[in-house]
């Protein structure tokens, strides 16, 4: 199996979906829909990549990634936003909270899996 992906977004329909698409391309995929949810599950789960949602009730992307981040076991991880929102406020924001790379959905599915290809490829087993 590749990259072990936890995405994190409140509209269920479009994770499950995509944490389906991905486990199609060989990726083990975990699915949360809330900020304190994907926090449980990746104590659970240990992902490579966490792909976020930014605009989340209650615990946005955002705090999320800077939440995970201050854990010593996802400090080095890959954080990838997922997003609607494609205004440099926003972009912006991702920067600040360390995210490595910014998507806009509808997600371009050869962009999403060329980098995680290009991540799986740095990965040591």
């Amino acid at each position: 199996m590749g990259l072990r992906l936890l995405i994190v977004d409140d509209n269920a329909d479009a994770a499950e979906s995509l944490g389906k698409l991905l486990g199609a391309h060989n990726y083990s995929t975990a699915v949360a829909h809330g900020g304190e949810a994907g926090i449980e599950l990746a104590s659970r789960f240990n992902p490579d990549v966490f792909i976020l949602d930014l605009s989340m009730p209650g615990m946005d992307g955002y705090e999320l990634a800077r939440r995970l981040r201050a854990m010593p076991e996802f400090a080095q991880k890959h954080y990838l936003a997922l997003t609607a929102h494609s205004d440099q406020w926003h972009m912006d924001g991702a920067t600040n909270a360390k995210f490595d790379d910014y998507l806009v959905k509808p997600c371009k599915l050869p962009l999403l899996l060329k980098i995680l290809a290009e991540l799986g490829s740095h990965q040591v087993h």
